[in-house]
C-alpha cells in the first residue's frame, strides 16, 4: 500500500465511529460527529482554559492594584512633604517681609545728611541704624 492509502487507513481506524466520509471529485472529505466524550473533553478543557485565563488576570489586576496602592502613598508622602516645604517657605516669606519692612522704618527715622547738623549726628544716627541693620539681618 502506498504511504497515503496507509495513513489513511491508520487515520480511518482512529476516527470516532460517528465520522462519515463524503468523496468529492476523487478526494475524500471528512465530515466529523465526535462522540459526547470527545465533546465534554474538549469543553472541559475550555473551561479550564478559561479558569486559568480568569485566574492569570485576576493576578494581573493584584498586581496593578497593589502599584496603584504604591502610587497613591508615594504621591500624598509628597504632597504632605510639599505642603510643609511650602508652609515653611511662606513663613520664611513672611519674615524676611516684616524684616524688610522694619529696615525701610529705620531708614525713614534715619535723618538726611542735608538735615544733620554735624559729624557727631551722623555717627549716632548711622550707629543706630547699624545696629537696627544688625539685628534685623541676625533675625534671618
Amino acid at each position: 500500500m502506498p504511504q497515503s492509502a496507509q495513513g489513511s487507513a491508520t487515520n480511518a481506524a482512529q476516527r470516532p465511529r460517528s465520522s462519515a466520509v463524503v468523496s468529492s471529485d476523487d478526494k475524500q472529505v471528512e465530515t466529523a460527529r465526535p462522540h459526547a466524550s470527545v465533546l465534554s473533553k474538549t469543553s472541559a478543557d475550555a473551561v479550564a482554559s478559561v479558569k486559568q485565563s480568569i485566574v492569570h488576570v485576576e493576578h494581573q489586576v493584584r498586581l496593578h492594584d497593589e502599584d496603584l496602592q504604591r502610587l497613591v502613598s508615594g504621591f500624598k508622602k509628597f504632597e504632605a512633604e510639599a505642603t510643609r516645604v511650602i508652609k515653611v517657605q511662606e513663613e520664611h516669606i513672611a519674615t524676611l517681609e516684616k524684616e524688610v519692612n522694619e529696615v525701610k522704618e529705620a531708614l525713614k527715622a534715619w535723618p538726611n545728611s542735608s538735615e544733620s547738623s554735624g559729624s557727631a549726628g551722623n555717627e549716632n544716627s548711622g550707629g543706630t541704624l547699624k545696629n537696627t541693620l544688625s539685628v534685623s539681618l541676625s533675625r534671618a
